[in-house]
C-alpha cells in the first residue's frame, strides 16, 4: 500500500507568526533569515519590515533598522506601531523633527498610546521643550500608570530641575514597577543623596549590590557613599556597562545638560598651537562627540574607548581613521611616541590616581605633543588630592592634577577653572587642562 505525501503551502501571514515565535524565543539568527525569506517574497510586507527593523535593533545595527522602519510605514501608513519605533530610533539618531512627525502620527491614530506620549515627550526635552515634555510624560502616567518609563524620564527632569523630592518619589515609583531598570535605581540612590540622605543611598546600594553580584554599577556607587578609602580609579567592568547601556542616547542626553567637554578640550589644543597635528588620539572618544571638533587638526583620528557599543555610534560618524576598543592607559603605553596631541574630554573624572594616565599621556606623546584633559573640580578650599563624589565621577583638585602631570614628566601644565555641564539645576565646575611633552 502506497502513502501520499502532501505539502501544504505556508502562507506569507503563518510565515510571519513562524518568524516572529523565534525572535520571542531568542532564535534572532533563524528568525533574521526567516523575515528575509518572507521580504524576498513580499518585499513591501509591512509586519515583516517591521519586525526585522526590531530585530536589527536588538542587534545594534542601527542604520538597518531606520531603513526597514521607513519602508514598514511606507508600505503601510497607518501602522501605529511602525510608527512609533521609527520615531524612537529617530530620537536616539538626534533626527528630533523627524521623530516627532511619525510620533504624532501614532497619537493621530491611537491618541491614548503611552509609549507614543513618552517617546513624544523624549523628543520634546531633547528638543528643548520642557512643558511639552512634562505634558507628554504626565499624560502617559495618567494613561497607563503601570507604565514605568514615563516616571523615570518625569524624575530626570524633576532631578534637573532642581525638584530632587519629586524626582525621588518618580525614582522609586519606576523601580517599584520595573526592577530591572538600571538606571531608575541608581538614580534613586543619587536623588538620596542629593537629599542629604546618605544613609538610606548605602541602605539601598548594599541592597541592589546583594541582589545583582555580578553588577559592578551599585558595588561602584556604593563605595562613593560608604566614607571608606575609596578605589583609585572605577571599576573597567563599571565603566563598561555604564556606556554601554548609554550609548543609544548619549548624545541626545548630553544635548540636555549643555555639554561642554569637547568643546573646551579641542579649544584648549588650538590655542596651544595644536593648529596641524599629525597623528591625533581622542582618549575615551565615546560615541565621537569630539571627533568632527579634532579632525580638521589631524592627519590621522584614532580613537580608543572601552564600550563597544560607544564604538558602533563612534565608527558610523565616519570621522575616525582607526578606533580601538581599549582601556586607555594600557592603549597609550602600547603606542610610544606616535601622537602629536591627545584628546581627553572627561574621561579621567573616571580615574581618581591621575599618575597611571598622565604617565601613560607621556609614553604615547611625540616630543612637543600636547595633552588635553577636562576633570571636574574639587571646591577650591579642599585639601584633598581627588574625592570619589555620590554621582560616581571623581573631583580633583588643580594642585593634585598638576603635581600629576609634572611628574611624569610634562613641562608645567595651563590649567584654568570652567564649567562643564548642568547637572540637578547646577552648574558642574571643572578644570581644562593642557601640558606639553618636552621636545626632544
Amino acid at each position: 500500500m502506497s502513502t501520499e505525501h502532501q505539502t501544504r503551502t505556508v502562507t506569507i501571514e503563518e510565515a510571519v507568526r513562524a518568524a516572529m515565535e523565534l525572535h520571542r524565543n531568542g532564535q534572532l539568527d533563524e528568525a533574521e533569515a526567516l523575515y528575509r525569506q518572507i521580504l524576498d517574497a513580499a518585499p513591501e510586507n509591512a509586519d515583516a519590515l517591521h519586525f526585522l527593523g526590531l530585530l536589527m535593533r536588538q542587534c545594534d545595527r542601527d542604520a538597518e533598522a531606520l531603513a526597514l522602519m521607513r519602508r514598514a510605514v511606507a508600505a503601510a501608513p497607518d501602522y501605529a506601531s511602525a510608527h512609533n519605533n521609527l520615531g524612537n530610533l529617530l530620537c536616539e539618531a538626534g533626527k528630533l523633527d523627524e521623530a516627532s512627525r511619525h510620533l504624532r502620527r501614532v497619537l493621530a491614530l491611537a491618541p491614548h498610546d503611552p509609549r507614543a506620549l513618552n517617546n513624544l515627550g523624549n523628543v520634546a526635552h531633547a528638543s528643548g521643550q520642557a512643558d511639552e515634555a512634562i505634558r507628554c510624560f504626565e499624560r502617559a502616567i495618567a494613561l497607563s500608570p503601570e507604565f514605568s518609563l514615563p516616571y523615570e524620564n518625569l524624575g530626570r527632569m524633576r532631578l534637573r530641575g532642581g525638584e530632587v523630592a519629586q524626582a525621588y518619589a518618580l525614582f522609586c515609583k519606576a523601580v517599584a514597577l520595573d526592577h530591572t531598570r538600571t538606571r531608575s535605581r541608581a538614580f534613586v540612590g543619587l536623588a538620596l543623596c542629593e537629599l542629604g540622605r546618605y544613609d538610606e543611598a548605602r541602605d539601598h546600594y548594599r541592597k541592589w549590590a546583594e541582589a545583582e553580584p555580578d553588577n559592578a554599577e551599585p558595588r561602584h556607587l556604593l563605595a562613593s557613599v560608604e566614607g571608606g578609602t575609596a578605589p583609585t580609579r572605577a571599576s573597567d567592568d563599571y565603566v563598561r556597562s555604564v556606556f554601554d547601556g548609554f550609548a543609544r542616547t548619549f548624545d541626545v542626553h548630553l544635548q540636555k545638560l549643555q555639554y561642554r567637554a569637547p568643546t573646551l578640550v579641542v579649544e584648549a589644543l588650538r590655542a596651544a598651537g595644536a593648529l596641524d597635528a599629525i597623528a591625533v588620539l581622542d582618549a575615551g572618544c565615546g560615541t565621537g562627540l569630539c571627533g568632527p571638533l579634532l579632525r580638521p587638526l589631524a592627519a590621522k583620528l584614532d580613537g580608543v574607548d572601552l564600550s563597544p557599543k560607544m564604538l558602533e555610534h563612534a565608527r558610523a560618524s565616519g570621522h575616525y581613521d582607526a578606533l580601538y576598543e581599549s582601556e586607555l592607559t594600557a592603549f597609550m603605553r602600547s603606542r610610544p611616541g606616535h601622537y602629536h596631541a591627545i584628546a581627553c574630554a572627561d574621561t579621567l573624572c573616571y580615574f581618581g590616581e591621575l599618575d597611571e594616565a598622565a604617565q601613560a599621556a607621556f609614553a604615547a606623546l611625540h616630543p612637543g605633543g600636547l595633552f588635553a584633559v577636562t576633570l571636574e573640580a574639587l571646591a577650591a578650599d579642599s585639601s584633598e588630592r581627588y574625592r570619589l563624589t555620590h554621582t560616581g565621577r571623581y573631583a580633583h583638585g588643580s594642585q593634585y592634577a598638576q603635581l600629576a602631570l609634572a611628574r611624569a614628566g610634562f613641562e608645567r601644565a595651563s590649567i584654568r577653572g570652567e564649567w562643564l555641564r548642568m547637572e540637578a539645576g547646577n552648574e558642574v565646575a571643572g578644570h581644562v587642562v593642557v601640558a606639553r611633552k618636552p621636545a626632544a
